[in-house]
C-alpha cells in the first residue's frame, strides 16, 4: 500500500538536473526541499533526491526504517498541483507476512503532512491510500 499526498503549491525554483535526468527540476526541487525539512527535524540523515523512470525519487531511512518518496507534478502557470507518493520498503519476509504495510497513521506520512499543512502558501492538501 501506498499513501498519494495531492495538493498546490507555488512553483518552485528551477533546479540543476544531473545529466541525463528525466522529469522536471520542479519536481527535484520540491523533493530536495523536502529532505532538506526532514534533515532538520533529525529524522533522515542522508537522503538523496535520484532520477528515475518518468520523475524523482527520494530514498530516505526514517525510524531505522526504509521509506521511498515518489514526486509528480500536473503542469500549469504560476500555481502548480503537486503528488507525493510515500511508500514503506518492505523486504520479502515482510510482504509474505505482512508486516510495515503503510497505513494513514503512519509516523512518517503524519510528519510530511504536517511539513506540508504548515506551509502557508501550500493549499488543498488531500491524502489518498492506494
Amino acid at each position: 500500500m501506498r499513501a498519494e499526498l495531492s495538493f498546490s503549491a507555488p512553483r518552485f525554483a528551477e533546479a540543476d538536473e544531473p545529466l541525463g535526468a528525466v522529469g522536471s527540476s520542479q519536481e527535484r526541487a520540491l523533493l530536495v526541499w523536502l529532505a532538506g525539512r526532514l534533515m532538520a527535524l533529525g529524522l533522515v540523515s542522508d537522503a538523496e533526491v535520484e532520477s528515475s523512470g518518468p520523475g524523482w525519487i527520494l530514498d530516505a531511512c526514517v525510524f531505522s526504517e526504509p521509506y521511498r518518496l515518489e514526486c509528480s507534478e500536473a503542469h500549469g502557470t504560476s500555481e502548480q498541483n503537486w503528488r507525493l507518493s510515500l511508500s514503506a520498503q518492505r523486504s520479502i519476509i515482510d510482504r509474505l507476512l505482512g508486516r510495515r504495510e503503510l497505513t494513514a497513521d503512519d509516523a512518517l506520512l503524519r510528519i510530511v503532512r504536517e511539513i506540508l499543512e504548515r506551509q502557508p502558501d501550500f493549499s488543498g492538501i488531500e491524502l489518498v491510500m492506494k
